[in-house]
């Protein structure tokens, strides 16, 4: 529902929030752009500091999805930081997401529930990743956020449904995103989409496995015969030609002693 002005409520110290209530996709983010690559303990660090200057603000902070699911209106204050957040401090891809995490689709019904009044309400609903993942040209990682912006959206029609005289739906994207091939001329423009399929993981969580690999093993044994079952059992690659094969292992070599 559209109020003649929208109104929107203090901003918590140190953080910046895109809707009146939430913080959707990037769940905190600090005022220092040089504060947004962090290692893990550093994210505990972001996430204890904006549960405190929240707190202080009068905010009440979730951080867990049975709490998540215990709000019910009225609820005039809150920040929703997901369980889990990724090396950029946001919420991790779609197709990495645990049981306990929360997807947008849920953050924006909830939203819709607690803003939800007479005298109407704002929402910003951003799935930001979608655009991370293009870059990275992670196929598989940017189709799962896509479908899951389109099922927050999807919330959002629900209440247009029965608002649909005062209810105004924008989507769009703030920008285009280059380099992502979908198919090309030696392929005669052919997809192979269920080929993704068998891609269990985000570019994400694969670099991860990477360096855990590479943290635990010596120089000396690393091989990519060696590696070759997590990316099995990540990727599903299970046949490969020899001029393949032969570049995988080229590549793995340089990066190895790199």
């Amino acid at each position: 529902m559209l109020p003649p002005q929208v109104s929107m409520p203090t901003t918590p110290p140190g953080i910046t929030t895109t809707t009146s209530l939430w913080n959707w996709q990037r769940a905190v983010s600090t005022t220092s752009p040089a504060a947004v690559s962090v290692n893990p303990p550093e994210k505990r660090k972001i996430k204890r500091a904006s549960s405190i200057s929240s707190k202080k603000a009068g905010y009440t902070v979730i951080q867990s999805r049975s709490d998540f699911e215990k709000l019910v209106p009225p609820a005039d204050k809150v920040v929703v930081i997901n369980p889990v957040l990724d090396a950029e401090a946001a919420m991790p891809y779609a197709i990495d997401r645990g049981a306990e995490e929360f997807s947008l689709a849920e953050l924006t019904r909830k939203g819709i529930e607690l803003l939800d009044n007479p005298n109407g309400f704002f929402i910003q609903v951003e799935g930001g990743k979608i655009d991370w993942a293009c870059h990275a040209n992670d196929l598989r990682a940017a189709i799962g956020d896509i479908l899951d912006f389109e099922q927050a959206v999807a919330e959002a029609v629900k209440f247009y449904e029965k608002h649909p005289e005062e209810t105004l739906i924008v989507v769009t994207a703030d920008h285009g995103n280059g380099g992502l091939s979908l198919g090309y001329v030696l392929t005669g423009y052919n997809l192979y989409p269920r080929r993704l399929d068998h891609q269990k993981v985000s570019y994400e969580v694969f670099e991860k496995k990477v360096k855990e690999y590479f943290e635990k093993t010596p120089a000396e044994k690393r091989s990519l015969e060696d590696f070759w079952p997590v990316i099995q059992e990540h990727f599903g690659l299970l046949w490969l030609s020899a001029e393949e094969k032969a570049k995988l292992e080229e590549a793995a070599k340089e990066h190895a002693e790199a």
